[in-house]
This record gives structure tokens, C-alpha cells and sequence, in this order.
């Protein structure tokens, strides 16, 4: 077996040893022990793929994000232009190219490693290519690379994919914009492209709107910025390890942590909407700002409480995490000034560990818990006083992620009965059902109705039931 390297060292060119004779030709199309031996890669494949197709069929260029296929690539039947495209991002080569001719009379193979997307054009009547892979075909993970073509005769100018500088020697070039409205037409030139709209369908050109190649858009995530990983030093020091501080970026926006993560993992907030200066410079002379909050004690450790910033606003959270998970809901007055609203301590006691129930504030208001939390999360709910008629346990208000009130058994999730609507303990006149519905709208007002199907009682009242009961 004769090996060739491309302009991509990784990318191979085999050519098997023929043994012809009078009655045709014997060839060993794959034998481990001498692929191993020629090229030094011992690959273990999984699955043998044929694809057939007729002149000018297009396919690729196909790469998997995740399991990723070496390929061993030969052509039975007939010719095809087979180009390949470095993906891999550790790589020398990364957004290099290369391309070689197959054809069933040469017997030429191609090894492509995995990492780099494949495809190829057929150049005769009809192809017959079969390729062996190292990995299983996931088509979730599967993307594509779409080629470009404009003239029939140029097998170049179809895929326009040519070497440019641009940033690295011979890097994929962009595609120009007059071409791009070509990119993203339908089928066009009689040139098929097989395996693409199916999985992913063009988006049609429209004003103002560019359709990007997306080898550029390889080539732009290996170029940007990966600010999430990039770390602007501090004069501050970790007052737990003595690290110096960072400043990261979140997806709440900077903030400072030690840097020592994640053997330290201490963070705090930076005062403003994400915090000091432009480009992620910390203002003052590298010390960012801090933001002035009121000097409060976590009633569980005694370690200070800290200025946090969540999905749901800023709130206090005791320095000692993860060790105490003890954390205050605060508001921002109108002056920029920090309250918090420290947990009003019941006589009541949690019916599951025998503590004393909190009157607590979340984002939704105010509400009642075990003051030990988070080693208990109970939560008192209000009681309607109506009986769950699928189990008869209370039914209970709730609310739901988005702050909406609803109404359901306490025995949930055993039990998954739930109403929209708060139930009143009085029974329906016309079907005796054990209790009715309140109902408020613009246009009645509030009502009452039943929840039996095909029951039409409804009555109009002045006041919700809940608002005339509390005045009593």
C-alpha cells in the first residue's frame, strides 16, 4: 500500500496494491494490520456507509459536533471531486482545505480523521462511494457546511471554497456578498444537494438580510473572544485563601472572584450594572467600586452578609458559601439605598422538623416558611378550605413559575388536581356540587360559577369572597 500526504498532514491519499490478470484485477481494499503498518494509525471502525449518486450530486460538507467520524473514503463506481475541511481547533490546519480526485479506476482512497467536515462532487454518469467511519451516524449532531456553486462547468466554482490570506495561510474565504443570495436559493443548475434541506432548510434572501457561509462562522468562533474565560487581574486579595481577586464575566454580567477557583470558590459583586469601567477594567486603579451595603450579620454563622446579584435581582447572601446557604431578599429605594427585610420570627412551629415558622419575603411577596431553611423547605400554603374531590386532601393556592396564582391539592405531586379559578366552600343550587369557582373579569366583574361540566349556574357578587370574609 502506497501512502500520500496532502497539504493537510493528517489528511491521507492510499493507493492499494493491484494484482490484475487475465480474468480482471484482486485488490485488498482494507487490511488493519497494513493500514496500521503504512500509516501508523490504527483507527477501529464501527460502520460501512454507500452512497450512490448521479452527476453533479453535491453532498457535504457533513462533520458531527459530537462523535466524530474518521473516514476511510473510496470510490466503486465512477469519479468524484473529494474536498475536506479542517474543523478541529487545537489543529495547525484548523480552516484549511484540501481536495483530491477519486475515481473506481485509480482504486485511490482517502483517510480523513475525525474533526474535519467531507463531501464531495460527482464528476461522472452515476457514483458509487463507500466509506468505512469510526463512529455511528448521530443525526442530532449532525451540521453542515454548504457549498457554493455558479457554474456548472467549474467544479471551483461550485463549491467556492479557494485559499486566500486571511488570517492564516490558505484559510477558507468568505464568500462574497453577490454570491450569497445564490447560497441560500433552492436547488439551482440542475446541481442537487442531497442530505441538507431535510435537516436544515435554506432561509430565503430577503432585505437587509445576509445569509453567512458558515465556514465563516467556524472561523469567527476560533477568533472571538471568549470573555466567560478571560480573567482581569485586581489589587484585592481573597480574604478567605489570600489568592488575588479577578474580575470574570457571568451571565449576570462582571463580578470578582478569587483566583484560586475552584479550589477557593469565592465571588463578590461589582457595583453598577455589571460593574466598573470599559473593556472589563476595573475602575480606581484596579479596585472596583463597592457597592455600599448595610452591615448585617447571618443570623445562622455570624459571618457578614454580602451583596449578590441573581436572575431575580440583587439580594444578600452570607459570605460563608456554599458552607451556609443563608440568603435575604433585599429592595433598592429610590436614593440607590439597600433595605433588607430581615425574616419575622412565629410562634408557630414547622409541623416537619418542630422549629418555629418565619414570615418571609420572596419575589412574589410575602410568605411563610421554616426558619431552617434550606436544611427544611417547608412552606405553609394558604388554605382554602375546600377538600381536593379526587383524594380530599386541602386544596391550597400556589403560584407558578411566573408569579400566577393557581390553586391545588397539597398531597402534589401524588396528587395533581388543580384549578385556575380560587374554589369557594359553598354549594351549587342547581347540581349540588361541594363547592363553586370565583371568577374575575373586566367585564362581569367577579362571579361565581360552578366547575361541573354542563352546569350553568353563575351568579354575579360585589366583592371577591376572600375580600368580604377579611373585613368580618
Amino acid at each position: 500500500m502506497k501512502v500520500a500526504r496532502t497539504d493537510i498532514p493528517d489528511v491521507l491519499v492510499l493507493e492499494p496494491k493491484l494484482f490484475p490478470d487475465a480474468r480482471g484485477h484482486f485488490l485488498e481494499s482494507y487490511n488493519r494490520r497494513r493500514f496500521r503498518e503504512a500509516t501508523g494509525i490504527d483507527p477501529e471502525f464501527v460502520q460501512d456507509n454507500q452512497s450512490f449518486s448521479v452527476r453533479n450530486v453535491l453532498r457535504g460538507l457533513h462533520y458531527q459536533i459530537r462523535q466524530p467520524q474518521g473516514k476511510l473514503v473510496q470510490v466503486l463506481l465512477g469519479d468524484v471531486y473529494d474536498v475536506v475541511v479542517d474543523l478541529r481547533r487545537s489543529s495547525r490546519t484548523f480552516g484549511k482545505w484540501t481536495a483530491v480526485e477519486l475515481s473506481a479506476a485509480t482504486h485511490r482512497m482517502l483517510w480523513v480523521p475525525a474533526g474535519f467536515a467531507h463531501g464531495f462532487l460527482v464528476r461522472s454518469e452515476h457514483a458509487l462511494v463507500q466509506y468505512k467511519v469510526t463512529d455511528y451516524y448521530a443525526p442530532e449532531h449532525e451540521r453542515t457546511i454548504h457549498g457554493q456553486w455558479s457554474d456548472q462547468r467549474s467544479v471551483l466554482a461550485r463549491l467556492a471554497i479557494v485559499p486566500s490570506i486571511h488570517n492564516t495561510a490558505r484559510a477558507v474565504r468568505c464568500v462574497p456578498r453577490e454570491r450569497r443570495n445564490h447560497l441560500c436559493a433552492s436547488t439551482q443548475n440542475n446541481v442537487a444537494i442531497s442530505g441538507v434541506e431535510r435537516r436544515r432548510p435554506h432561509i430565503g434572501h430577503r432585505a437587509g438580510f445576509e445569509c453567512p457561509n458558515e465556514i465563516e462562522l467556524v472561523a469567527a468562533e476560533a477568533q472571538m473572544r471568549d470573555v466567560k474565560r478571560e480573567e482581569t487581574p485586581t489589587d484585592l486579595k481573597c480574604e478567605r485563601c489570600g489568592s488575588p481577586m479577578v474580575i470574570k464575566w457571568g451571565k449576570m454580567g462582571r463580578f470578582l472572584a478569587c483566583s484560586g477557583y475552584p479550589e477557593c470558590k469565592n465571588t463578590k459583586e461589582i457595583a453598577g450594572e455589571g460593574g466598573g469601567g470599559e473593556n472589563g477594567e476595573a475602575e480606581e486603579g484596579g479596585a472596583p467600586v463597592a457597592t455600599e451595603v448595610p452591615k448585617e450579620s447571618c443570623p445562622k454563622c455570624g459571618n457578614d452578609m454580602v451583596l449578590k446579584r441573581g436572575r431575580f435581582g440583587p439580594f444578600l447572601a452570607c459570605s460563608a458559601y456554599p458552607d451556609c446557604k443563608t440568603t435575604r431578599r433585599i429592595t433598592v429605594g429610590a436614593e440607590g439605598k439597600i433595605e433588607s427585610k430581615p425574616d419575622v420570627p412565629l410562634d408557630e412551629l414547622c409541623p416537619k422538623c418542630g422549629k418555629n415558622l418565619a414570615l418571609k419575603h420572596g419575589r412574589f411577596g410575602e410568605y411563610t416558611a421554616c426558619s431552617d431553611y434550606p436544611t427544611c423547605k417547608y412552606i405553609k400554603l394558604k388554605d382554602t378550605g375546600v377538600p381536593c374531590p379526587e383524594d380530599g386532601g386541602a386544596i391550597v393556592e400556589r403560584k407558578s413559575r411566573r408569579g400566577r396564582v393557581f390553586f391545588g391539592c397539597a398531597n402534589y405531586p401524588d396528587c395533581k388536581f388543580v384549578l385556575w379559578n380560587r374554589p369557594v366552600a359553598r354549594e351549587c343550587p342547581l347540581c349540588k356540587a361541594p363547592f363553586l369557582l370565583e371568577k374575575t373579569t373586566k367585564r362581569e366583574g367577579t362571579v361565581l360559577l360552578c366547575n361541573t361540566e354542563g352546569c350553568e349556574f353563575r351568579e354575579k357578587i360585589a366583592e371577591p369572597v376572600l375580600a368580604s370574609v377579611a373585613k368580618r
